[in-house]
């Protein structure tokens, strides 16, 4: 048998902890001209510009909890814009929004900042339902 193995070694699933979990992945390019927010690539969530730096995500639908989100900047200019890093304030089940906010370090301090042409990738995992919202301690 001759040529590439991976697609022999393909799995159809992946097995890993994800009872009641929905998984919504999405990304959006900041821009400091307007419009504040464009080029969202994703289902289940609508992005806009809040304030300087902020951008609030809202979900398609009301997930009783967020169990873990990550997300990621994407498209730094080098040496310019290396020194950027995205941070989350609390998910609000009662709307289904979370704000991510878009800072830069600026004479040693870390500040919100609007953001030209970088994109904000994220990962967020959510319990389905209200009775599987579990915290272990």
């Amino acid at each position: 048998m001759s040529g590439n193995l991976s697609k022999q070694l393909y799995r159809d699933s992946i097995e890993y902890a994800t009872l009641g979990l929905v998984c919504v992945v999405g990304s959006f390019n900041c821009e400091a001209t307007g419009p504040d927010v464009t080029n969202a690539r994703g289902d289940g969530f609508t992005v806009a510009a809040a304030s300087t730096g902020d951008y609030t995500i809202t979900f398609a639908e009301l997930y009783p909890q967020l169990v873990s989100m990550v997300v990621t900047a994407e498209g730094l200019a080098a040496g310019g814009d290396d020194d950027v890093q995205f941070t989350l304030e609390t998910y609000d089940a009662a709307t289904g929004t979370i704000l991510v906010v878009g800072s830069k370090e600026s004479t040693g301090t870390l500040a919100p900042t609007d953001l030209d042409d970088v994109r904000c990738n994220f990962v967020a995992y959510f319990k389905k339902a209200s009775v599987l919202s579990v915290t272990h301690t």
